[in-house]
């Protein structure tokens, strides 16, 4: 398994980094009740009414483990290559931990 860290995202944001995604979900027994939806929400909408927004697929400084395919190995299975975003892989935790704080103290630096 190797790291990937984020390095950097598009400045704009229709610029290659925003995917749709089903935030909330009307709950079908009370329309009244909104449920947030999470990794494990069953993703059967038609019952109620939704909120789909567009969301950016990376941060900046992010950090997670990718498979030999270069996609994410946990939660959304996302691949950074398919996106408008940059970033590098490390084979050693650490070194990713490293570089990911270097990429945010650079990023919080020049706010």
């Amino acid at each position: 398994m190797r790291w990937c860290v984020i390095t950097q995202t598009p400045e704009q944001p229709d610029a290659g980094n925003l995917a749709w995604d089903v935030v909330y979900v009307a709950s079908p027994q009370d329309p009244t009740k909104v449920d947030r939806l999470d990794a494990y929400f069953p993703r059967d909408i038609a019952a109620g009414l939704y909120l789909a927004l567009r969301v950016p697929v990376f941060t900046t400084g992010e950090m997670f483990p990718i498979d030999d395919d270069g996609r994410e190995v946990t939660g959304k299975r996302r691949k950074p290559s398919k996106w408008s975003v940059e970033y590098e892989v490390f084979d050693d935790p650490e070194t990713a931990i490293q570089r990911a704080n270097e990429v945010i103290n650079n990023m919080l630096e020049s706010i």
